[in-house]
């Protein structure tokens, strides 16, 4: 090897011929990059060629914020604190506590391409996917080599979790960016740890920053790995002082940077209250089982609106990982000699255990931290850790499904070391084979998830808008905020019922944000302008009045009569109250800064001009030489990567064609999946067709699932409330829940599919209590109408029921299942 300027020159060639060598080198096409975005492109595909988004509540939520969020920035508010529009239009305080870049990357596009805000979600999803997919195998090849790039890129793009969950029944948008900010953020620091320019603190600090800002509270844990990641690297692998200071100087700018949102998170998190919506629990709030966790995905039922969501790590993840680790034991186990001397045989295996730590190469020791940390998790998430789950605060939601992708994630990161392993093989032939058959085996595990439901462009059959998001507010579907509740100010003592005058107010031109029955009769109050953060009025008044707006009052808001700042304090109700004198006046509310906001800005800034700063230090100051080691690859590789690509395009064209393959088609009227069937008529509204129980015996305090499954039989649907109730033979409850809205989907939505082809999946989790008494208990479902907003109604006018043969069978449904208790 010859130097020049401290980087070596690959064997052979001298300085004088370094410039022929590096044009020769750069014609060399990337085809391992070429490949993994072939794999982007074949995941994201039906999201390309579909029209519409998937039909999920995690959707019309990225729908609804995406609206919302486009709203404030035309109103010329560029960074917005405040939804003017959630919460019955009361207003929400969720954008100062909501990690924004997704939303704020949607609403952008919203607004310029003024296009559906679908397309705008769909947009930014197929570029999360693109960043996740590259920045994985960007920083896999960085450590271990172009083969273990494409195979770690490859099993985690085609897990279940990434391949079907998070996109198409889940819509997590913020889980897809942050994800690839992560991969980006490892990438952009391993680059910093191995001598890179400058640049690279900008670039490291930056994708930190953008981290941060991609996923509540999602970011928060991602953050966490990677800091650790770099002690990992400060304390098991050398470091010198230079590389140290820089991650360090990256990390903390990066953090600064994006102090503008979590700095307010952090010290006003007292002027917010979780309010929940919901009297039931959810399935994402369960502690998880290793056996839901390694278990191997079920195929996808076409005929449910709602699918079950997978809790699998994917067998390809955990299997080849397990293998990963064996492989690398038993290799270092037989190349690590023992020490000579006299020792029990424990203590001699003691010592050749710790010395093959020792003597572990860097590349293992990168991957031994991510292979702790997905044990970690995997443990974190089942009951051992009840404990602290239950401490956590109902805000931000973070529930033990929402780890499987980062779990995933780090076991990814893992197999990648296969990739290792394979590419130090003597025959490049062989490790080719090799590495296609671990390749068509990912490609058989993600059978089962690679067709995702179809989704009706019906169910978008109203163009999303600000109207149509308060209408499903009003009606009790929450798909502005959360889908569980609201984040309030904590001010506002109880929910509020909607306002008939607000609501009418957004079908004219201005919106109308004045208490009028608050009023007295001889005051005037106009509305001249309204704005998202933003009140402009005329009052003429004889006597001084209250003016009270309905909006919910939180800091910041401030009130100005004539110019002049006037008190602004919080009703009995939360809204906004302020005083203004007699006479005519114009007054304008706005909401403003506050210290702390302030304060995160002026970090944020102080941490932009640094970077700043370290750019043009960069322009004006010579750095050395330095050239790209270009590796030739092999033909044996070449052959491997076009196999493989057009393995992974022949099998997704032929899932594509024909999906029945991997997936099942429940025939009209019946369910394949569920347990049994049970026909039943309510009332020619909706029909039940089966359900599951998931135990018959249990203790007081014990869980009991239930699963019904209904299905539209006309068009024209109210909405519908569904009680169950387990109870004995004198009505006596021992557990109850309700669904406002079975399965989570308004029942008058059901017809955006076809009539008697589709079900819907409802899903129940009743916990007996603890003081019921030993006997048999039967189940019994109502179903009726519902003319509350938000909260299930207390008690609902059953519908009567029929069975098949059209026998009434009363106002209940009793499933033909006992619970029994015993003591």
């Amino acid at each position: 090897m010859i130097s020049r300027k401290g980087r070596e020159l690959p064997l052979g060639i001298t300085p004088e011929d370094l410039p022929a060598w590096m044009r020769q080198t750069r014609r060399e096409i990337d085809w391992a990059l070429i490949v993994v975005v072939l794999l982007c492109a074949i995941v994201v595909w039906p999201l390309v060629v579909r029209s519409g988004i998937p039909y999920t509540q995690g959707m019309q939520i990225q729908v609804n914020r995406t609206i919302e969020m486009a709203e404030s920035i035309q109103s010329g508010t560029l960074y917005p604190r405040w939804a003017a529009d959630f919460n019955y239009g009361y207003g929400s305080p969720l954008w100062n506590y909501l990690a924004p870049l997704p939303h704020y990357l949607t609403g952008l596009h919203y607004l310029l391409s003024q296009a559906n805000p679908e397309i705008s979600v769909k947009t930014v999803m197929i570029f999360s996917y693109a960043l996740l997919g590259v920045s994985l195998f960007s920083f896999a090849r960085r450590q271990w080599g172009n083969l273990a790039g494409v195979i770690a890129a490859t099993v985690y793009l085609f897990s279940p979790q990434i391949l079907s969950v998070l996109p198409y029944l889940q819509g997590d948008l913020p889980g897809l960016l942050a994800l690839g900010f992560f991969f980006l953020s490892l990438e952009l620091f391993s680059r910093l740890l191995q001598g890179g320019k400058e640049w690279n603190v900008i670039g490291a600090a930056v994708s930190i920053a953008a981290l941060c800002l991609s996923s509540t509270p999602l970011n928060l844990v991602l953050v966490l790995i990677m800091a650790g990641w770099l002690l990992w690297n400060y304390a098991f692998i050398s470091l010198g002082r230079s590389h140290f200071r820089r991650i360090s100087r990256a990390l903390m700018l990066g953090t600064s940077l994006a102090a503008f949102y979590w700095l307010p998170v952090l010290l006003e998190s007292r002027y917010v209250k979780w309010e929940s919506m919901t009297h039931y629990p959810m399935q994402n709030w369960h502690r998880l089982s290793p056996g839901q966790m390694l278990a191997f995905p079920q195929r996808l039922d076409l005929a449910a609106i709602n699918p079950e969501q997978s809790l699998a790590l994917g067998p390809a993840i955990w299997l080849l990982a397990l293998l990963t680790v064996g492989l690398l034991f038993v290799g270092g186990w037989r190349r690590t000699p023992l020490t000579p001397g006299v020792r029990s045989r424990g203590e001699a295996y003691q010592q050749k255990l710790v010395t093959l730590i020792r003597a572990m190469p860097d590349p293992l020791k990168q991957s031994a931290y991510f292979g702790l940390v997905s044990l970690f998790l995997f443990l974190f998430v089942t009951p051992l850790f009840s404990p602290v789950w239950d401490a956590l605060p109902e805000w931000p939601p973070l529930y033990p499904s929402d780890l499987i992708p980062v779990m995933a994630a780090c076991g990814a990161l893992v197999v990648a070391q296969l990739g290792y392993l394979i590419q130090k093989m003597e025959s490049n032939l062989k490790a080719s084979l090799v590495a296609f058959v671990v390749l068509a085996g990912i490609a058989g595990a993600a059978l089962p998830t690679l067709y995702p439901a179809d989704w009706p462009w019906s169910a978008w059959h109203r163009m999303p808008s600000v109207l149509t998001l308060l209408d499903d507010e009003v009606r009790g579907y929450i798909v502005a905020s959360q889908t569980t509740g609201w984040l309030m100010p904590e001010t506002v003592k109880n929910p509020p019922s909607p306002s008939p005058t607000l609501h009418n107010s957004y079908r004219t031109e201005v919106i109308d944000k004045v208490a009028r029955d608050q009023i007295p009769p001889a005051t005037q109050v106009d509305t001249i302008i309204h704005k998202p953060n933003i009140d402009r009025l005329a009052v003429q008044t004889p006597n001084e009045t209250e003016i009270v707006l309905l909006t919910f009052y939180f800091p910041g808001w401030q009130a100005q009569v004539d110019g002049q700042r006037v008190p602004v304090r919080a009703s009995s109700d939360g809204l906004i109250t302020f005083r203004v004198p007699s006479g005519h006046h114009e007054v304008v509310v706005r909401f403003g800064s506050t210290v702390m906001r302030t304060l995160s800005w002026i970090v944020s800034g102080m941490s932009a001009g640094i970077l700043l700063v370290v750019g043009m230090r960069q322009r004006t100051r010579k750095q050395p030489e330095t050239y790209p080691l270009y590796r030739a690859t092999p033909v044996s590789e070449k052959l491997l990567l076009l196999c493989s690509a057009f393995l992974f395009i022949a099998v997704a064209v032929v899932v594509r064609l024909n999906p029945r393959l991997v997936t099942v088609q429940s025939p009209p009227g019946m369910v394949k999946t569920a347990q049994q069937a049970l026909p039943r008529i309510v009332q020619g509204e909706i029909d039940l067709l089966a359900f599951d129980v998931s135990k018959q015996e249990v203790k007081p305090g014990d869980e009991i699932k239930i699963t019904l499954y209904w299905r539209a039989v006309r068009p024209d649907l109210p909405d519908l409330q569904v009680d169950v109730a387990v109870m004995d033979e004198a009505q006596q409850q021992v557990s109850f829940a309700q669904h406002r809205h079975p399965g989570m989907i308004p029942s008058s939505q059901w017809s955006s599919w076809a009539l008697f082809d589709f079900y819907v999946r409802d899903t129940y989790y009743l916990r007996v209590d603890q003081n019921a008494m030993a006997g048999e208990y039967n189940i019994v479902v109502q179903v009726g109408l519902c003319q509350s907003t938000l909260l299930p109604c207390e008690t609902i006018d059953p519908l009567f029921i029929r069975d098949e043969r059209g026998s009434s069978m009363g106002q209940h449904i009793i499933l033909p299942v006992q619970i029994r208790i015993r003591p």
